[in-house]
Formats: structure tokens, C-alpha cells, sequence
């Protein structure tokens, strides 16, 4: 076999093989697809039936100094009007305490509108919390939206959504649990909107607090992903979005993955190659043989 017809070869067999690619992401982040999938009950209870058509990412956190462990899991997807959320963490959950401290604990989702990197006027903040005596509330849903004048988050006049959360083993490691609903469109510019194949920038901030002898001394922890703030999160006139997820709103249901199937060793590339290889040898080694027979003399009696 020639050089030319071994490098044809090889090339052949290197187109067939897949390619592997990966989006960009203008913000640095990764993308996440909000499938089209059923709704849920908003009760905290992480029903695996329920979640089960949507996109399931496990993370690291990017930045933590709370009580929580490293991973933590994330479910996302929409009903056609809302955007649903649920999170999975574990570690420390309520203490039992005395009665002069109190405890609090949030997670919360900021998103950045337009996804240009900058989080921006009226930039929507949707948030969870458990409060704890003296004068906890349970569980509560709170509506933020950023105010660049002040340059924090600031109350929502008109709250838009829903949220609640649960936790296992009180006063010791656990897990919390979160699910939010939110509409995906709304007239308040405290709010956002997601159309069909649009794309919004999602963080994720979790705080918790230790308020003791009555809130005197205030001991917190936070974890952040998958950018990663030093802070309690943005402030300022413009704080950056760089690195935040890109949530994508999709109007399919969840894409599975085909399942590779095996290849028989008899339909390998690479057993066609040698195949090939060894033929080509066969059939060498025959031409030789029979023009060396074709050159022997004749012998005369």
C-alpha cells in the first residue's frame, strides 16, 4: 500500500470518528436549559417523580465559608408560564439553641435580565429563607429587585412568585430542600421576562445567620455559585454578572441522550482497517509468488 493511500486511510477513519464541541458563553458561565416539562406542588418536598423531566446539574460551590458541603444539587425547567426551580444542599441545619438566639437561613436566586454581565436596575432577586426564635417567621417567599441608586437589593412593591423549602435532622448535618415558581412574564419591571429561547443570567447565593443574645452578635456564612463573591453579593452602582450561568428557556421537553449502541467487533472501524491491511499483504505476496513462478526455467530431460 502507498504512502498517499495510508494517509487517505487514516484520514477516512479520523472524519468518522464523533466530534466532541462545546457552546460559547459570552459571560463566562455555563448554560443551563429550562425544558418544557410538567408543573409542581411548591411545598419543599423534592418529589424525584416530580422533578424528573427536568435539567439536573450536581456542583461545586464556587466560593463558601458556610456550614454547607462542598456539593449541591440543582433541578430547573418551566410549565409554560413559570420558571421552577428546586436545590439540594446538606450540613448544618437548625440548632437548638437557648432562647435568646435566634437563626436564620436563605437561599437565594438573583437573575440578570438581559445577561450583559452588569447586574442592573430592577434586576429581579427571588429568595427562600427558615427563621428561627426569637422572632422567626418559618418559612417565607421574599421578592427583591436591585436598586442602583442604593446599590443593593431592595423590596419588590408587587411580589411575583412562590417558594418554601423543608430540612431534615433538625439540629444536626441534614439536608435542605428548596423549590420556587416563578412567572416567566410579567408587566412590573421589578420582575423579569423570559421569552421562548431567551436567556437570562442565574446566580445562585446561599446565607445563613447565627443572630445571638437577641440579635447583639451577628455570626454569618454564605456560599456562592457559580460565580464566586467575597462579599454578601453584588453592591454597588454596577456590580459585575461576569461568570453567572446562562439559563436558557426551552420549548421542548427534556433532551435525553441516544444510547450508544455497542459495536459488534466484526463492525469496528478499526477491525475493517486491518482487514483491509491484511488483504492488501495476501494479495502482495501472491502477486510476487506468481511472477517469481512465471521466471523459473524450464527444465529439458
Amino acid at each position: 500500500m502507498g504512502s498517499r493511500q495510508f494517509c487517505f486511510l487514516v484520514l477516512v477513519v479520523l472524519f468518522a470518528l464523533p466530534v466532541v464541541g462545546r457552546s460559547a458563553h459570552a459571560l463566562g458561565g455555563s448554560t443551563i436549559s429550562a425544558p418544557l416539562g410538567s408543573n409542581v406542588t411548591v411545598d419543599g418536598i423534592l418529589d424525584p417523580s416530580e422533578w424528573s423531566d427536568a435539567t439536573h446539574v450536581s456542583f461545586s460551590w464556587a466560593w463558601s465559608n458556610s456550614s454547607l458541603s462542598s456539593q449541591a444539587d440543582l433541578w430547573v425547567k418551566n410549565n409554560g408560564t413559570n420558571l421552577l426551580v428546586a436545590a439540594l444542599a446538606t450540613g448544618r441545619t437548625i440548632p437548638p439553641g437557648s432562647g435568646n438566639n435566634g437563626y436564620t437561613y436563605a437561599l437565594n436566586l438573583l437573575f440578570n435580565d438581559n445577561n450583559n454581565g452588569t447586574v442592573n436596575n430592577y434586576d429581579a432577586e427571588k429568595f427562600v429563607y427558615y427563621s428561627s426564635p426569637p422572632g422567626g417567621y418559618g418559612w417565607r417567599f421574599v421578592d427583591l429587585h436591585y436598586n442602583s441608586n442604593q446599590g443593593s437589593y431592595v423590596y419588590d412593591t408587587s411580589p411575583n412568585g412562590t417558594g418554601t423549602g423543608s430540612f431534615s435532622n433538625y439540629g444536626g448535618p441534614g439536608t435542605w430542600y428548596w423549590e420556587f415558581s416563578i412567572p416567566m412574564k410579567s408587566s412590573s419591571p421589578e420582575s423579569f421576562n423570559l421569552p421562548v429561547n431567551g436567556t437570562i443570567g442565574f446566580e445562585i447565593i446561599y446565607q445563613e445567620y447565627q443572630l445571638l443574645n437577641y440579635g447583639t452578635q451577628v455570626i454569618g456564612g454564605f456560599s456562592y455559585w457559580p460565580a464566586p463573591y467575597t462579599t454578601a453579593g453584588p453592591s454597588g452602582p454596577k456590580p459585575s454578572a461576569n461568570g453567572w450561568a446562562n439559563l436558557v428557556r426551552s420549548n421542548s421537553g427534556l433532551q435525553t441522550p441516544p444510547t450508544t449502541p455497542t459495536t459488534p467487533w466484526y463492525l469496528n472501524t478499526w477491525t475493517f482497517v486491518g482487514i483491509a491491511l491484511g488483504i492488501g499483504a495476501v494479495l502482495s505476496s501472491t502477486i510476487v509468488f506468481a511472477r517469481r513462478k512465471r521466471r523459473q526455467p524450464i527444465l529439458v530431460q
